[in-house]
């Protein structure tokens, strides 16, 4: 069975780690229902396209600052708030995935996990939600098999 590729989108700066986190997590759990092959990708920008190109099946993977909940769950691409106008300049992954959609450059199986993060910036150190993390991913991953 050929893998999910994951990517644990972040930085390592404040909650913007908890992408490169949750892959941490994907490899050291040895029971997924499908294999997971992870990458962690330092505020990849329109690049991103470019590594979701080869992939068939794809988790993108990636903090958000949440209104007023935390936790984690699956966004669709119309959840993802597209700024204006589209430039290269700062393309954050709506803007990126909005392209991609249009390009017809994305994958045929591509889900979102968001890990929201109540506050006013992403600087602010907070936890992964560990058994949350764990049960939505078994839940996305089960579904790509």
């Amino acid at each position: 069975m050929k893998p999910v590729t994951v990517f644990g989108i972040g930085s390592p700066f404040g909650a913007d780690r908890l992408g490169w986190e949750a892959i941490d997590v994907l490899t050291r759990v040895d029971d997924w229902p499908v294999p997971v092959d992870c990458h962690k990708l330092d505020r990849p920008g329109l690049a991103l396209l470019e590594q979701l190109r080869e992939c068939e099946r794809a988790v993108l993977i990636d903090a958000f600052l949440a209104r007023d909940e935390t936790g984690v769950r699956v966004l669709s691409l119309d959840e993802l708030a597209v700024g204006s106008p589209l430039t290269t300049h700062d393309a954050g992954l709506a803007e990126t995935l909005a392209l991609g959609e249009r390009l017809g450059m994305l994958p045929g199986e591509l889900v979102i996990v968001g890990i929201g993060v109540v506050g006013e910036s992403m600087d602010e150190e907070v936890a992964l939600p560990m058994p949350e993390f764990v049960d939505v991913m078994r839940g996305v991953l089960s579904k790509l098999i």
